[in-house]
C-alpha cells in the first residue's frame, strides 16, 4: 500500500494536449510504485477533464470492463459510445471539473477516491448544479 494519500489537485496540467494526450495512450503499467500509480491517476484524470470520449478511452485497456448502474460497458469503442450517449443526454449540465485521488495501491490494484462537479450550462443559469463523490478500484492489464 501507498504511504499516505496524494491529492491529485486541480491546478492546470503543466503539459500542452498533445503531450496529455501522448501521456495518457503511455500510461504506466503494474507493478506501481507510488510515483506510477499516482502518474496513473492524474493520466485518468486529465482524460476525463477533456470531456473527449476518445480521450477518456485511451486511459483504459482495450478490453475495459466497466459497470456503471445496471449497464455493463466492454472495450474501448463501447466505452466511447457510452460516454457519448452519456454527455449528449446530459447537454444542460457541464462537468466543472473531476479531481482523482489516489487511495491505495498494490501491484496491480489502484483504489480512487474522485470528486466532481457538475455545474448549469451559461444558457440555463436557474437549472441546479451537484456535486457528487465515490470510490473506485481498478484491476489493470500488466501489457
Amino acid at each position: 500500500m501507498g504511504a499516505g494519500r496524494v491529492l491529485i489537485s486541480a491546478q492546470a496540467h503543466p503539459l500542452s494536449g498533445e503531450e496529455q494526450t501522448s501521456q495518457l495512450m503511455s500510461a504506466p503499467f503494474p507493478p506501481y510504485t507510488y510515483e506510477t500509480a499516482v502518474k496513473k491517476v492524474r493520466g485518468a484524470e486529465d482524460g476525463w477533464n477533456t470531456c473527449n470520449p476518445e480521450k477518456v478511452a485511451l486511459a483504459y485497456s482495450v478490453d475495459s470492463y466497466w459497470r456503471n448502474r445496471s449497464e455493463f460497458v466492454v472495450g474501448r469503442p463501447a466505452i466511447i459510445e457510452f460516454l457519448r450517449r452519456k454527455w449528449t443526454k446530459e447537454l444542460d449540465y457541464r462537468l466543472i471539473r473531476l479531481i482523482k485521488e489516489l487511495w491505495a495501491f498494490i501491484g496491480d490494484r489502484i483504489a480512487v477516491r474522485f470528486a466532481s462537479g457538475i455545474g448549469p450550462v451559461p444558457a440555463r443559469p436557474s437549472t441546479p448544479g451537484c456535486r457528487t463523490w465515490g470510490s473506485s478500484i481498478f484491476k489493470i492489464a500488466r501489457n
